[in-house]
């Protein structure tokens, strides 16, 4: 998970940055457990807060450069690795269950896709 997280979101913006001659954006997929604990997800969450810091520092380093670095923290989104973690839950009254529910009813993709369109200027490179 730190791997393709961490990894991956590093590599992939250094190669976005490489072919940035004269600015643009670096668009993160951070996540808003990078930002708040959950239970039974310790590897994500250490992996998303690392690539949010990861997020800040690029912003700071690049930004001499004309490159903006933002992180977009769509919440949790629906998906069948979603729900499988929720049927691997035996009890479907139980509290990490509903919480997990709850959270899974957040925002939809939509405003997350117009707010990272307009952070984005010339250019754009997506990944995290």
């Amino acid at each position: 998970m730190l791997q393709v997280n961490v990894r991956g979101t590093f590599a992939g913006a250094r190669e976005a940055a490489r072919h940035m001659n004269s600015g643009g954006v670096i668009v993160n997929l951070v996540s808003t457990a990078g930002y708040r604990p959950a239970v039974g997800i310790s590897a994500y969450v250490a992996s998303k807060h690392a690539v949010v810091g990861l997020t800040k520092n690029l912003a700071i380093e690049l930004a001499a450069r004309d490159i903006r670095v933002v992180g977009v923290a769509p919440g949790v989104i629906d998906t069948p690795g979603v729900q499988r973690s929720l049927r691997s839950w035996r009890r479907p009254d139980s509290t990490l269950r509903r919480a997990w529910v709850a959270r899974c009813s957040a925002a939809p993709v939509s405003p997350t896709a117009l707010r990272a369109w307009w952070w984005c200027s010339r250019r754009i490179w997506r990944h995290g």
